[in-house]
């Protein structure tokens, strides 16, 4: 992670989905908002194996190679359903891990920019007129702590323009 006083570049940081940080929803217990996610695609499709296999790994990088083998997975019903999934793992993950909430909120007055090369689903690119992705993850931080003002983009690079 890099700081500097506008910016916070996070990529594999406390910031990311992949890191451990244990809360609990739905009455089950989950290791990283990763797994959260892949459980939520999995059940929202109905694949209860692939969900009750999620729920056995606390590594995120397993959680998403399973969710990727979801049955009858739908892009276009997923797209529609994911980024409330989303919030409701990072509200956990922030609430439940006071001193994850207290790392976000030192950095009120910074935007927020995910720095992976990788994500192309929910990075938003900071180079004037170019955009990719959905843009969704910026917002998501600001929306589970209803606190203004923080700001988040996604991806400081575009390799699309």
């Amino acid at each position: 992670m890099r700081v500097n006083k506008d910016y916070v570049f996070f990529w594999g940081s406390e910031f990311s989905n992949w890191f451990p940080s244990e809360f609990q929803l739905e009455g089950k217990k989950f290791y990283n908002a990763e797994q959260y996610f892949m459980y939520k695609k999995a059940k929202f499709f109905n694949d209860e194996e692939m969900a009750m296999a999620i729920l056995c790994t606390d590594d995120p990088k397993v959680a998403k190679k399973l969710g990727r083998k979801v049955k009858n997975f739908k892009d276009i019903a997923w797209s529609k359903v994911r980024k409330e999934y989303m919030k409701e793992a990072c509200r956990a993950k922030f609430t439940q891990n006071l001193d994850l909430k207290e790392k976000l909120l030192s950095h009120k007055t910074q935007t927020f920019v995910e720095a992976s090369p990788y994500d192309i689903i929910w990075l938003k690119d900071l180079s004037p007129g170019c955009y990719s992705g959905t843009g969704f993850l910026p917002c998501h931080f600001l929306l589970i702590l209803h606190i203004q003002p923080l700001n988040f983009f996604f991806r400081p690079w575009c390799t699309t323009c």
